[in-house]
C-alpha cells in the first residue's frame, strides 16, 4: 500500500502467516482506520475494500476469528460513514460502497451460520 511518503507491504491471503499473527495484524489495522478517515481513505483507495470482502468471503476459507474481526471492522463503516469525503476522496468513497454492495450477502450468510459470537456480531 502507498499513500503520501507511506509504503507498506500487506501479504495478500495467498501467503502463509499463522492466523494469531494475521489477527494481531488485523486488530492494529481497524484502530487506524476505524475513526480516522484520512486513514480509512487511504485504506479503501489501496484496494482495502476487496481485501475485506476476501476475508468475509466463507469461500475463502478465512478462520473463524478473522472473519468476526472483518466483519466488526465493516459493520464500524456503516455505523459511521465518512460523510466528509471530498471530490479527491471519491474514489475511497466508491470503493466503500462498493464493498458495501459486496459484503452484505457474506454477512447474511454468518447470521445463518458459523459460531454464536460471530452471528451475534452479523
Amino acid at each position: 500500500l502507498v499513500h503520501g511518503h507511506v509504503t507498506t507491504k500487506v501479504p495478500g491471503l495467498g501467503v502463509k502467516v499463522s492466523i494469531k499473527r494475521r489477527s494481531k495484524s488485523l486488530f492494529a489495522l481497524s484502530a487506524m482506520i476505524r475513526n480516522t478517515f484520512e486513514c480509512r481513505r487511504a485504506f479503501f483507495a489501496a484496494g482495502g475494500g476487496a481485501l475485506l470482502t476476501e476475508l468475509l468471503d466463507p469461500a475463502s476459507k478465512t478462520a473463524p476469528a478473522l472473519r468476526k474481526k472483518a466483519l466488526v471492522l465493516v459493520a464500524d463503516f456503516w455505523i459511521l460513514p465518512d460523510v466528509g469525503a471530498g471530490a479527491a476522496e471519491a474514489g475511497a468513497e466508491a470503493e466503500e460502497r462498493q464493498l458495501a454492495t459486496a459484503a452484505m450477502p457474506h454477512v447474511v450468510g454468518m447470521l445463518m451460520e458459523g459460531p454464536p459470537d460471530t452471528r451475534e456480531k452479523a
